[in-house]
């Protein structure tokens, strides 16, 4: 893979992104892909690191102008991955745009909240940054959150479509080898011995909440007198921390190390009992899971991106609120007993494995090569006439087959209206030749969108899920020929060209049209002006492939023999204008179904794709109100049909 990383931070300055970009860049490079890193401001020269100007406003913080002069590495670059929103992120969203490949984002912090805390710029900016932030991850082929817990509060917050959002945990690089001598020093220097050794390592900044921290200490001290701080790290807070720590005259108890190399920090975690935080915000803590790998137990508040990692007085403690005296009170508690203290060490080291580098990103690894795939199986076809997914992980879906010459854009809004109104799972195939060209078509019969349109239903229903079919045109006649032979829970059929219009409905007239392409292969849709207009984002061919007619008359014989299986509940739409099909064909379709529930609705429209239509709205109600009615989602509605056998055996024990 050729991957390029975004960052507005590198080493040497010290922090969970750079921590995290940098061992992509090592891990991926040991593996053999190319990396090459984007950055800004003064950073340590590696290879394929590259640099811009940077604007720095805050503590080393402020943004990148992104001029490159290696530019044109891009060129060759197969996906970007970005560890920030601003004006880096905005760069890699223009190039990705431009070159047609995959973008991916990581969360690594809440950004409005770092607004608030760290610059205190104030919560009207912070909801401006909110808003683009939000806009920005909206953008992203996926974003990487870090934590379970964080990804409610992501969604409201940022609004990201959850089907974009991969959970993947940060992961712990340990160096290979610590320098005991080292370790010895740290415990001469500061005389150890015989003491219980307190650690925070991070950022010291107004969001850590450093003065609740001393202010705890300060009464853990004042029961106990063995035990000793260690605050690692650097930021706006420190000389005011270190004020109060002289203010309590807890000099001797309190030691600040400032900015330490990263594998100097896990020498001071070597020697640590307790990993001690009081932060307000984080995502996933990359320092306690670091000091976690070094046998430390942790006291920490109870908030997102601690309670995924810490098990309630197994690994550590929680503590709700801001109050100094009940930290100080987890502390002691901790500390005063050696034998559990001992089983935490332990059981904090056991659960750190679970976040070892080669398992976490074996699942980055894993996400670049299924975009990267996507991407080149998708290159050429235009955004509007990509697959549709949308997840909710709720266990049912809504399977659409979009229409001959159409796209997967044909059903308009109504795969957000189901997913919304139905909290339900939505996808949208893209048929053979569609989204390509016109002569894409050519040679393509009913048996290649069929065996398709087959394959991917097995996979769905393979998950377990109950699934509705809805197709449009062609689609329906697809989803009703599937709905034969698969146990789905029902069929909703739009513009289904069943019974033809005049003079395609006399006998042989189709199959003479066929042989009119010996001279004449495409001809020009009819559609309005008012459909032309509403369908001017959507994809479609504006002309139609003349075996078309070929193609549904071969679906309608193929239905012939096997509608009788269907016994789901079917909801047909018609237009009574349709230029296509005609509304009648509706009766002789229901005569043949075995269905307890059949219904119909019919409109006035002229269009053949009804969803374009004024009514699109009504119509998206009303299919809601008939999947409601007939209680689909709620008990099983399907029969085995005769001739299915590759779920039977499964579906009969689940019965």
């Amino acid at each position: 893979m050729k991957i390029a990383l975004l960052s507005e931070s590198y080493k040497p300055n010290f922090n969970g992104a750079v921590n995290v970009v940098s061992n992509i860049k090592k891990y991926l490079e040991k593996k053999g892909h190319e990396v090459y890193l984007f950055t800004c401001g003064k950073v340590v020269k590696e290879k394929r690191v590259y640099t811009s100007p940077k604007i720095v406003f805050h503590q080393g913080y402020g943004p990148s102008i992104p001029y490159y002069k290696e530019r044109e590495i891009f060129d060759k670059i197969e996906l970007i991955h970005t560890h920030q929103p601003f004006t880096l992120g905005l760069f890699g969203l223009n190039i990705a745009k431009k070159n047609n490949i995959p973008l991916i984002a990581t969360s690594h912090v809440k950004y409005d909240n770092s607004v608030i805390y760290t610059l205190k710029l104030g919560k009207i900016l912070g909801r401006c940054v909110r808003e683009y932030v939000g806009w920005f991850f909206r953008k992203c082929d996926a974003v990487i959150i870090p934590s379970k817990s964080y990804k409610g509060e992501f969604i409201k917050k940022y609004k990201v479509p959850e089907e974009r959002i991969r959970i993947i945990p940060n992961f712990i690089e340990k160096p290979e080898k610590l320098n005991k001598k080292n370790i010895e020093n740290i415990e001469k220097k500061y005389n150890l011995q015989n003491k219980k050794v307190l650690i925070f390592t991070g950022r010291i900044s107004p969001e850590k909440n450093l003065y609740l921290l001393i202010n705890s200490f300060k009464k853990v001290c004042e029961k106990r007198g063995d035990v000793i701080l260690f605050i690692i790290g650097n930021g706006p807070d420190l000389s005011g921390l270190k004020k109060l720590v002289s203010k309590y005259k807890l000099e001797d108890k309190v030691i600040f190390t400032g900015e330490v190399p990263n594998k100097e920090v896990f020498e001071y975690l070597a020697i640590s009992d307790v990993f001690v935080s009081t932060s307000k915000t984080e995502t996933h803590s990359l320092s306690l899971l670091e000091a976690m790998s070094m046998k430390s137990a942790s006291v920490t508040t109870k908030i997102t991106g601690f309670v995924d990692i810490t098990h309630e007085g197994k690994t550590g403690l929680l503590v709700e609120g801001e109050n100094p005296e009940k930290f100080a009170d987890k502390i002691l508690e901790i500390i005063s007993d050696k034998t559990k203290l001992d089983l935490m060490k332990n059981e904090a080291y056991k659960e750190s494995k679970k976040y070892d580098i080669k398992k976490i990103m074996a699942k980055v690894e894993k996400l670049y090569n299924e975009l990267i795939y996507k991407n080149k199986k998708n290159k050429g076809i235009p955004p509007n006439a990509k697959e549709i997914t949308i997840k909710a992980n709720s266990g049912k879906e809504f399977f659409l087959l979009h229409c001959y010459t159409g796209s997967t854009t044909d059903f308009n809004t109504l795969p957000e209206y189901l997913h919304k109104r139905f909290n339900t799972d939505i996808r949208v195939i893209r048929l053979k030749g569609h989204g390509e060209s016109i002569k894409s078509l050519n040679k393509l019969t009913y048996k290649d969108f069929y065996e398709q349109s087959e394959e991917e239903l097995k996979k769905e229903l393979k998950k377990g899920k109950k699934i509705v079919l809805i197709g449009l045109s062609l689609g329906a006649q697809l989803a009703l020929d599937l709905a034969s032979k698969y146990p789905v829970e029902g069929v909703i059929l739009v513009s289904m060209p069943y019974h033809f219009i005049f003079p395609f409905n006399i006998k042989g007239v189709i199959p003479l049209v066929g042989n009119i392409k010996l001279f004449k292969k495409y001809w020009k849709k009819s559609l309005s002006k008012e459909e032309e207009k509403l369908r001017k984002k959507a994809f479609y061919y504006s002309h139609m492939y003349i075996d078309g007619l070929k193609i549904v008359l071969e679906a309608k014989k193929r239905l012939e023999k096997d509608m009788e299986n269907v016994k789901v509940p079917v909801l047909s739409i018609y237009s009574k204008k349709d230029i296509m099909g005609h509304f009648r064909g509706d009766e002789v379709l229901k005569s043949k179904l075995k269905s307890k529930i059949k219904e119909t609705i019919t409109i006035n429209s002229p269009t053949h794709n009804i969803f374009y239509s004024p009514d699109k709205k009504n119509i998206n109600k009303q299919i809601g109100d008939f999947i409601d009615n007939a209680e689909i989602f709620k008990t099983r509605n399907h029969i085995i049909p005769k001739r299915l056998n590759i779920f039977k055996e499964e579906w009969v024990n689940e019965r």
